[in-house]
């Protein structure tokens, strides 16, 4: 124990003298189980360290040191100072300039004031050299602080993206609706646009005529902009305006359309679920009807963006105002030091131009002005404190569910200032459903999981305790309360891992109000996570997990309840929201940068023979590829960024998709028929543009390839998770280009004799020894990876194999098996095994024929007998 104490106390002291942070002490507990969270005090002496850098460990999660301080309830001026009032992020110039490039990173300019006590008048322009664009060119964060987002206003009318109908569906049965004053409202989901065309099919039933407009509100029911529709050719015709509204923010908004004057017009309508549209002037108290109402995005013009008359635009408010507030809070008026009043630039690569900038200000009844901008860095405050304490748990360090951790690492700014020794234990993830009871009526509590669950202990909350030998407990709470219910759950594995969730406990109507609220927050951070994606990625998600409609069946939800005490509508409603299903949670992780080349042993040529229309003879495949691989290294430098997308719904994980990157770098010119190959069918691909992608089948699978031309960089979506490595992913010209099917010739040496031979011999067979072991390791991991037993694999291999003979071609065999939720990986691994095919490093097959051997004898035993001695089939189907 004391040795321990020591090493502990090392440890810390050497920690402390790695910068300006002093560990005093701690008392972290040292046993964690994997899923939980990291908990406990450290005491530091902070001398100058920046306030927003981040608080890091070994584990998953972070925050900014200000943001744990006060999550803790530290104050400034009692347990720390900082040298910038509110330890706020602060600006410091870096030379006048009259422009911004602009890269993949952000850029900050503004305006210094000096004895300023209020700020009269402000004109600044900012143009651009980016082209006209679907997605705003540059995004203008005025004074930094996410509050106002301005993009240009000016637009072409060219259409972007899709027309957006709401819930209005064209194939029910439609009615008329007589348009009036009032008007009519579809809600609709919007994503960034200079302005939207929006119209309707509209009927004019009568001899009059009448002024039709169509406005846009959003969800605050504020106007945002409106326009008129010209007038009818037709009795029945299809009318659109655009409203000059740019809008930086995906959401949802109203579109709406008036009639004002003699006339009669009706508009479509329809009644099918969902719905989500109204009478314009019951907006908010629920939705009747769906009307034929549409808008769509137009493109971005070219960049002129008159900041003044933008921020009035995006945000109905005074620019000059908005910047003179800014002055008295951030800096208390005093600007003797100097006040900067920064706007933050993001974008594309382009060059901004700043021109007509001027801001006028008086300072003790002396007017003045000054037209500089200069060019801003942001400064961090500096946080001191003695003692200061740190509540690690407001960090949010979570251990790894199956993490084998012998120390805590904490790292402040990227520096290492403790190493705890600690005890991790594996856990595994669980959620219980329900999260409310029903007073005095027995509830059925059910463990959510993967995991086979053997045995649970439950602690109620209300001094109530249960051992169950399954996942499901029963338990009536007599009290309106909010309990804490504690429950360990144990697998069959052994492993188990205690969790505390809230259940609220009262009348039907509490319990009702209680649920909505945790299922809109759940649905709000997921929102919040979709609309920080780029719109394609966004698109691609957008259809499995149904946001918009999850929206719409919350609001009517909540509508429906409050309209009735009727206590079995209220459980019917309980029961609906319940098996929505909603997100608890959508995030990103399984990130990595890494070169294309680690995946050049799943490389399949068959793919490039095929688009040259040249068969290269049996005999000479590997040498082909072997010339192929050199080829690719003499011409690239690619690199593949990948992240994960995780979905956390019903206690149950997700891989929701991953995100792919390529940037292949050119090392000298390539032809003009150069392709990129991705071993995967191009049905379950994602790109987030038209790359001209094609598709070509084999009997083992399919694979995707498009023309490079000028492409450098290329980005994708796949379904589920997926390692680049497993892709056979490469750029590769026609085959006449690689040359020759033999071998790469090169300068013959003068042949080395006696021992040298004899050792060079000696360190061959022990590489070659050494990669076959790791062959073979490399592909049972990869397998365990794949599949939870081997049996799974072999049910896998018979199904293949049975389905050929019936004559079922390997295409719809695919087709067949992911819709019964095999991933694309598994099948491809599957067929791949099967007709003896490389599954992953590049292959010595000494033990090919064992393993064909075996894979007979598996398919063998589940067939009671028979011959499977001719499980292949041919490899390519020209």
């Amino acid at each position: 124990m004391k040795k321990a104490v020591l090493f502990l106390l090392l440890i810390l002291n050497c920690a402390s003298v790695l910068g300006a942070v002093v560990v005093i002490s701690e008392n972290l507990p040292r046993t964690y189980q994997g899923g939980s969270l990291v908990q406990g005090d450290i005491y530091l002496n902070l001398t100058q360290e920046p306030a927003h850098q981040l608080l890091t460990s070994t584990f998953p999660g972070n925050s900014t040191l200000i943001d744990v301080l006060r999550a803790g309830n530290a104050s400034e001026g009692v347990d720390f100072s900082c040298n910038i009032p509110g330890c706020a992020i602060d600006y410091i110039e870096d030379g006048l300039i009259n422009g911004l490039s602009l890269s993949s990173s952000t850029g900050s300019a503004g305006f210094k004031l000096i004895r300023a006590d209020r700020i009269e008048g402000v004109n600044l322009t900012i143009s651009s050299s980016a082209a006209p664009s679907c997605s705003p060119q540059v995004l203008i964060d005025v004074l930094g602080r996410g509050e106002v987002i301005l993009s240009t206003t000016r637009y072409l009318p060219e259409a972007c993206g899709e027309k957006r109908l709401g819930c209005f569906n064209e194939n029910a049965v439609l009615k008329q609706v007589q348009l009036t004053t009032d008007g009519v409202c579809e809600q609709i989901t919007l994503d960034p646009a200079p302005a939207y065309r929006v119209g309707a099919r509209i009927t004019n039933t009568s001899q009059g005529l009448s002024v039709l407009e169509m406005s846009l509100l959003d969800q605050e029911l504020r106007e945002r902009g409106t326009c008129t529709l010209p007038r009818h050719n037709q009795t029945r015709e299809e009318l659109s305006c655009i409203i000059e509204q740019p809008l930086t923010r995906t959401g949802v908004y109203y579109v709406c359309a008036h009639a004002t004057g003699s006339g009669t017009y009706t508009i479509e309508a329809e009644e099918s679920s969902p719905v989500c549209g109204s009478a314009a002037t019951r907006l908010g108290s629920g939705f009747s009807f769906d009307y034929g109402i549409h808008a769509q995005g137009l493109k971005y013009g070219a960049v002129n963006i008159p900041l003044a008359h933008a921020f009035a635009k995006e945000s109905g408010r005074d620019l000059v105002q908005y910047l003179d507030d800014y002055l008295f809070e951030r800096y208390s008026g005093n600007c003797s030091q100097g006040c900067y009043l920064p706007f933050v630039f993001s974008g594309t690569q382009q060059e901004l131009v700043f021109s007509n900038s001027s801001i006028s200000y008086s300072y003790e009844d002396n007017h003045l002005q000054d037209e500089a901008i200069y060019a801003l860095k942001r400064t961090d405050a500096l946080l001191t404190g003695q003692g200061v304490v740190l509540e690690i748990e407001h960090a949010g360090f979570t251990v790894p569910l199956l993490s084998t951790a012998r120390t805590l690492d904490l790292f402040l700014g990227g520096r290492r200032f403790a190493t705890i020794p600690i005890n991790v234990t594996p856990g595994f993830e669980f959620d219980i459903l329900p999260r409310f009871a029903l007073i005095a009526v027995p509830t059925s509590f059910s463990i959510l999981s993967s995991e086979n669950i053997t045995h649970t202990s439950w602690d109620f909350g209300d001094g109530s305790n249960m051992q169950a030998s399954g996942r499901s407990a029963v338990h009536a709470y007599k009290n309106v309360s909010n309990y804490t219910l504690t429950v360990t759950a144990t697998t069959a594995r052994g492993y188990s891992r205690t969790k505390s969730f809230t259940v609220y406990s009262g009348n039907i109507n509490e319990s009702m109000q209680q649920l909505l609220r945790l299922s809109e927050s759940r649905l709000q951070r997921a929102q919040a996570f979709m609309q920080a994606q780029p719109i394609w990625i966004r698109q691609a998600l957008s259809t499995r997990l149904n946001l918009s409609e999850l929206e719409y069946s919350i609001t009517q939800i909540r509508q429906n309840a409050s309209q009735t005490n009727r206590e079995e509508t209220q459980i019917a409603l309980i029961e609906e929201l319940l098996n929505l299903e909603i997100p608890e949670s959508i995030s990103a992780g399984k990130t990595g940068n890494l070169p294309l080349a680690l995946g050049f042993s799943s490389i399949e040529t068959d793919t490039i023979q095929s688009i040259s229309k040249i068969r290269v003879p049996e005999d000479a495949q590997d040498e082909f590829r072997e010339n192929l691989i050199y080829w690719i290294q003499q011409h690239y430098d690619s690199k593949v960024s990948f992240e994960t997308i995780y979905l956390q719904r019903a206690g149950r994980q997700e891989s929701l998709a991953t995100h792919l990157t390529i940037i292949l770098n050119k090392k000298m010119e390539t032809p003009a028929e150069t392709f990129f190959i991705i071993g995967y069918p191009q049905a379950e691909l994602t790109f987030m543009q038209a790359y001209s992608s094609r598709e070509l089948s084999d009997e083992s699978g399919a694979a995707t390839y498009l023309p490079l031309g000028t492409l450098n960089e290329l980005q994708f979506l796949i379904p589920g998770e997926v390692d680049f490595v497993n892709l056979g992913m490469y750029p590769a010209p026609l085959v006449p280009v690689i040359g020759s099917y033999e071998q790469r010739t090169f300068t013959n040496p003068e042949l080395p004799t006696g021992w040298l031979i004899f050792w060079i011999a000696v360190l061959v067979i022990g590489i070659l020894a050494m990669y076959l072991v790791l062959q073979e390791w490399y592909k049972k991991r990869y397998e365990s990876y794949l599949f939870k037993t081997s049996d799974e694999l072999y049910n896998l291999i018979n199904f293949i194999f049975n389905s050929r003979n019936t004559g079922l071609g390997d295409a719809d065999i695919r087709k067949k098996l992911i819709s019964q939720h095999w991933t694309g990986e598994q099948v491809t691994y599957a067929f791949k095994r099967l007709d003896g095919k490389r599954t992953g490093m590049l292959e010595i097959p000494l033990l090919r024929s064992f393993e064909q051997k075996k894979i007979r004898k598996e398919i063998a035993s589940r067939q009671g007998g028979g011959d499977t001695r001719f499980i292949k089939r041919p490899l390519y189907r020209v």
